[in-house]
């Protein structure tokens, strides 16, 4: 047993000798008390990943929150688009109140704009490089993002902010 614990400590340092069960009976080694310790958990202990379930934790103040988006289909298609581009999606995320496009390096152009639901607000911006940040509302909605790239693709997303 103690060849197996001299392993087990050396393969995984981290890990104490209290973490380990002790034999109820009290044939422990010599220790006396026998019974169980459980490892002490630190207050700041935070699990790391997706809680069970697959539910997304809502997003602290400060954190980027990624806006999904998708492609707006073009209302008057080529009937020969030629060959497909291996350029990047554009990534869109908000902080804050702000909303952040950032798009391939080959996009030289973005032209965008943000709805409010509720109430219609309008926010607008464009920059002639590839990534944009519009001031808009951190207010509680759900809000329509639609931009235009300097290729000609459109793209249409929404997020909600709690």
């Amino acid at each position: 047993m103690k060849k197996l614990l001299v392993i087990v400590m050396a393969l995984m340092p981290g890990l104490s000798i209290n973490s380990f069960a002790q034999d109820p009976g009290g044939n422990d080694g010599g220790n006396s008390g026998g019974g169980t310790t459980e490892p002490e958990i630190p207050a700041s202990y935070e699990p790391i990943g997706m809680p069970l379930g697959g539910i997304r934790p809502r997003m602290l103040p400060g954190e980027p929150d990624p806006i999904p988006i998708k492609q707006n289909p073009n209302p008057n298609p080529h009937p020969n688009p030629g060959p497909r581009s291996s350029v990047q999606e554009p990534y869109c995320y908000h902080i804050d109140g702000v909303v952040y496009i950032e798009a391939d390096t080959t996009i030289t152009y973005i032209n965008a704009t943000v709805t409010r639901y509720d109430d219609n607000q309008v926010w607008s911006d464009a920059a002639a490089s590839n990534t944009l940040s519009i001031n808009a509302s951190y207010d509680i909605g759900t809000y329509a993002l639609k931009f235009t790239l300097s290729d000609g693709k459109s793209y249409i997303g929404e997020y909600i902010i709690e």
